[in-house]
């Protein structure tokens, strides 16, 4: 995940984590989870 902070100019990985979870309700690690089982509640 910190490549993909770095690529989109986040100071760090849980300062991206923490935009996410802003943006989406759930961390990146929970959107991953949920798009590789199929969940779309």
């Amino acid at each position: 995940m910190g490549a993909i902070a770095a690529r989109w100019s986040f100071t760090s990985a849980s300062h991206f984590s923490q935009a996410f979870r802003s943006a989406y309700g759930l961390s990146p690690r929970q959107f991953r989870q949920e798009c590789a089982t199929g969940h779309t509640d």
